[in-house]
């Protein structure tokens, strides 16, 4: 038993989560075949239990048939029909087996393409058809792609490359801001000297690169080192919007002023805790959109940061009305929208699909996180719920067949963002894409923005799926 375990623990260093649990489940009773593996992989005993193990986890031959039908499930109908015309001569089992084989072979010749291009060729050099519209996330999690950074007990696995990048680009940045010699300073003024584009930290033996970037913390601002040039610059701006927030004189008053009774009754019904967070928020959404009209990944000293501020001077107070405006706007529909959700059933499916799509529009921070590009058109949005809501109570079938063609976009959408939590410009605009096609469905007399469709919007998922795989 002593010999079982020493041995896994040296396995562990070279195999992943998935199949140690494999392996430890088969008991001492393999300690012999483990030792042979261990003192000669590539020999005869070795590679019986190299073999056994694969065909464990789902990898090997005896996995060849359901690994194939998976695939089949993943990929086009052009893939059934090939099996369909080898089963006409072969038995099943072995049209699998054909297929895995003849795919494992065109795969050895594979570059570094994304996986689904590369089974789309081996296809189409087996099939002679074309073979698109792969759906990865039809695959059982044992058959996706894993990830495995680093050997031993500190070695990280995980499914989601995003989400181990994630976690990993945590640690390194904050091992990386431990060994700059760079101070991290924080402010309300620009106290941050000269920022550099990039620098070079000397750790463990070799050279990494980190981004300087500014980083908004609300109430301050305060420089920090990231190990993503995106993820840098997209922090960047936000920093320096928040900065050149905190240089203007806020124009709140002036906006109030400008505002009737009943706008700010209902501006004091907002999600928002109160009215001069929602104004802030609104302010500094439009300078946001404003310093991003400036190049902002090149302003790195405070001579250029004061010229910024002056040029976007003129513009944040007008521009901050309007926004705000839009909100009042918004807010007067909810309260329309609010009244006649009351008058549902709430185990309803309408009434269940509105309030989760109305959450997903009015919360604290609404008004910028929503694209600046879209916003105007949220009141649009929230007056499609209210026309929609007033049809279905005298029309609930109709209001039911119109989620029948919504629901296979909401699943796709929904399956996206559980595949990547991370908000993408990408991402952001099929969310806004999908608005327009509730407007399309359900008050078609307030006219889309754009042309929209169910097909186009599932397309775009699937491109988004596969740029991100």
């Amino acid at each position: 038993m002593a010999a079982w375990k020493q041995n896994l623990v040296t396995l562990s260093s070279t195999l992943g989560p998935e199949m140690m649990s494999v392996i430890e489940s088969w008991g001492p009773e393999y300690n012999s075949l483990l030792e042979e593996y261990l003192a000669d992989p590539n020999g005869e005993m070795g590679q019986k239990f190299y073999t056994e193990m694969l065909e464990a986890t789902g990898q090997g031959a005896a996995g060849a048939q359901s690994t194939a039908s998976q695939y089949q499930a993943a990929g086009s109908d052009n893939i059934q029909a090939y099996s369909d015309a080898l089963q006409s001569n072969t038995a099943p089992n072995e049209a699998a087996q054909i297929i895995a084989d003849g795919v494992a072979g065109e795969l050895s010749r594979a570059d570094y393409s994304a996986i689904t291009t590369e089974l789309a060729r081996a296809m189409r050099a087996l099939s002679g058809d074309l073979v698109e519209g792969w759906n990865v996330s039809a695959l059982p999690p044992h058959l996706r792609m894993g990830f495995q950074v680093g050997q031993g007990a500190k070695a990280k696995f995980g499914r989601e490359l995003e989400s181990l990048q994630a976690g990993l680009e945590r640690q390194v940045q904050q091992q990386l801001t431990v060994v700059s010699s760079r101070k991290q300073l924080a402010g309300t003024a620009w106290v941050f000297g000269d920022i550099p584009e990039s620098i070079q930290i000397p750790t463990n033996g070799i050279v990494a690169t980190g981004f300087p970037a500014l980083r908004d913390e609300t109430a301050q601002v305060a420089e920090t080192l990231c190990t993503n040039l995106a993820e840098a610059k997209a922090s960047h701006a936000q920093g320096l919007a928040r900065l050149a927030c905190l240089a203007l004189p806020a124009p709140y008053k002036w906006i109030v002023g400008q505002l009737s009774y009943q706008d700010k009754i209902i501006l004091a019904a907002s999600p928002y805790p109160s009215v001069p967070e929602l104004l802030a928020d609104a302010r500094f959404a439009v300078v946001v959109e404003l310093v991003h009209r400036h190049n902002p990944w090149a302003i790195r000293e405070q001579s250029q940061f004061n010229k910024l501020v002056t040029a976007i001077r003129p513009d944040q107070v007008e521009a901050s009305l309007r926004v705000v405006k839009i909100a009042v706007d918004a807010l007067r529909v909810l309260a329309t929208v609010q009244e006649r959700l009351e008058q549902l059933e709430p185990a309803s499916q309408t009434a269940q699909d509105v309030s989760v799509q109305v959450a997903d529009l009015i919360f604290p921070g609404f008004l910028h996180v929503i694209s600046p590009q879209w916003l105007p058109r949220l009141p649009t949005w929230l007056n499609g719920v209210a026309l929609r809501l007033q049809n279905a109570r005298t029309d609930s079938y109709r209001d039911e067949a119109r989620m029948e063609q919504l629901a296979p976009v909401l699943d796709a959408y929904a399956q996206l963002l559980d595949a990547h939590p991370a908000s993408t410009p990408e991402i952001d605009h099929i969310g806004y894409l999908i608005e327009e096609f509730r407007i399309q469905l359900f008050a078609q007399s307030l006219r889309t923005a754009e042309t929209v469709s169910a097909k186009r919007i599932l397309k775009a998922i699937a491109e988004v799926t596969t740029a991100l795989a």
